[in-house]
């Protein structure tokens, strides 16, 4: 059995309809010159954007940076930091999916550390480096990055995309509330989803499991795999919303106990050069990942007790496989655009720690789950 350290810094509120009172909760912003970033033109096409620049109002003033895409480029990350150099920035707020989220993390800490975002990018932010005060507002329920000490952009200029780490990234409060996901479409809702789906598998095989994580990873699931169909049906349920919510809080705190697993690592080359979602590519690895998972006999118990909770019969595997294909918003790479013989350059551009997968037994191991995500 992992022993295992928990302590995160982030404050966290969750509930439906709680975001403006918790705000006014939140001593980091009152009084203070505020950076919003945010992506943007559906929330504010839905008025979730101008409603919250109201509740922001109410407590400082507000600058807007609504740029953000579905993978945070680094020159937006630059444009919103010069943005807030300018209009003199003394608190982020990050509203939205994953992208907003990691996009404000790395701005405060570009708008505060004396290091570029550009600096930033190439290395882990040092141990008790400065940022700005920070808050995170989740509008999607997919990458738990409101409770994590990481964020992913992307340099189009090199097409590489990169994980910055560091402890200062954790935002000071989180404010999870899932009305904002009330409205999202369902393949939207599918692919952020799959995130979550993704990181309790991942965090229930990894060789950091511990007790706690793994505890977490099975609640996650079941709420899952309970839940994303219903959307599928009726995209309007609160009570599905609400558990999707929940499990990707859950998974964003799983991510500091037990980190992610091959998924991650190999699905950054793909939405570097495609600039496709996150939750597409993961959809795209994850059949041929979980066949090289159930090689290993050790994981074997953990799989076979996901399938059973699919409710699928069939192999452990299949049962799994039919979960994510009964989601209906599946496409291998093929269907991305790539070619087989780009197997070979994705590999060469898998970066990031790849031991903390039993499945990982060198480049080889990595190829062939590209190799057969084709299919």
């Amino acid at each position: 059995m992992n022993g295992f350290q928990f302590d995160i810094p982030t404050r966290i509120e969750f509930g439906t309809g709680i975001c403006r009172d918790a705000l006014l909760r939140t001593p980091e912003l009152k009084g203070r010159r505020i950076l919003l970033v945010s992506s943007g033109r559906s929330l504010r096409a839905l008025g979730y954007l101008a409603a919250l620049e109201a509740a922001l109002d109410a407590l400082g003033s507000v600058t807007v940076y609504d740029r953000v895409s579905a993978n945070p480029r680094l020159s937006e990350v630059e444009e919103a930091v010069r943005l807030g150099k300018a209009e003199r920035a003394e608190a982020v707020v990050g509203f939205g999916g994953g992208s907003s989220i990691d996009a404000a993390k790395v701005a405060a800490a570009a708008l505060c550390g004396g290091r570029s975002a550009e600096e930033l990018f190439f290395r882990n932010i040092p141990e008790g480096a400065p940022r700005l005060p920070l808050v995170a507002i989740p509008t999607t329920a997919g990458s738990g990055s409101e409770v994590s000490q990481s964020a992913i952009l992307t340099n189009s200029a090199t097409s590489e995309k990169r994980s910055i780490r560091g402890r200062s990234l954790f935002p000071d409060a989180a404010i999870v509330d899932p009305a904002f996901t009330a409205q999202i479409p369902y393949p939207v809702t599918a692919e952020t989803g799959f995130d979550v789906f993704a990181h309790a598998m991942e965090t229930l095989v990894s060789v950091k499991a511990n007790p706690l994580s793994e505890t977490f990873s099975m609640r996650a699931l079941r709420l899952v795999i309970a839940s994303l169909p219903v959307l599928r049906d009726d995209p309007h349920s609160r009570e599905a919303r609400e558990n999707m919510s929940f499990a990707s809080l859950l998974m964003g705190l799983n991510l500091t106990l037990a980190g992610t697993l091959l998924p991650h690592r190999l699905q950054y080359p793909i939405g570097a050069r495609k600039n496709n979602s996150h939750g597409a590519g993961l959809l795209a690895l994850y059949p041929a990942w979980l066949e090289a998972e159930y090689r290993v006999p050790a994981l074997r118990e953990k799989l076979d007790a996901v399938a059973r909770l699919t409710g699928n019969g069939g192999g452990s595997v299949s049962a799994i496989v039919q979960f994510i294909e009964g989601l209906g918003v599946r496409q291998s790479l093929a269907d991305m655009g790539f070619a087989p013989e780009d197997a070979e350059a994705l590999t060469d551009a898998v970066r990031g720690a790849l031991d903390n997968d039993r499945a990982y037994l060198g480049r080889e191991s990595v190829l062939e789950i590209y190799r057969r995500s084709f299919r």
